[in-house]
């Protein structure tokens, strides 16, 4: 099982990030560890096999890039273990000029009295509010955990 600093450093490897944001992920190092911990407990029965191709805990799989296309599916057997006030968000999200709209799914979650968001299959956990600023989602539909 990966303890929670690997599972933060495999986050910075696998994302190209400015020298202020590099900063400002490591200035929240401590916060983000709690958080991988608090899902690694959250999740720990939780595990995903993919059309008998791969299988392994959603941390394994996600840095694997295994749930790439998967989002859905990922997100909807995850969320039932978390809290009832969590919740999947489906829109669509503004990757790039070439990739206004893509259709996607993925977790809110409250830690603390803040917002995140995990991704699975694009690899991502953050606060909600970055990853709006940096998908700028157009919200389909929600679902709660409940």
């Amino acid at each position: 099982m990966f303890e929670a600093n690997e599972i933060l450093l495999e986050l910075l490897s696998k994302k190209t990030f400015t020298e202020v944001e590099k900063n400002r992920i490591l200035q929240y190092k401590k916060v983000y560890s709690n958080i991988v911990n608090y899902l690694m407990q959250r999740f720990n029965n939780l595990h995903i096999e993919v059309l008998g191709d791969y299988e392994g805990s959603l941390f394994q799989l996600m840095f694997a890039e295994k749930l790439i296309g998967w989002c859905w599916q990922t997100t909807e057997s995850a969320i039932v273990f978390l809290n009832d006030n969590d919740y999947i968000e489906r829109g669509t999200l503004f990757i790039d000029e070439r990739t206004p709209k893509y259709y996607h799914s993925w977790i809110c979650f409250n830690y603390y009295d803040v917002d995140y968001v995990l991704d699975p299959s694009l690899s991502i956990l953050c606060k909600k509010e970055d990853y709006y600023k940096m998908f700028n989602p157009n919200i389909i539909g929600k679902v709660s955990a409940k």
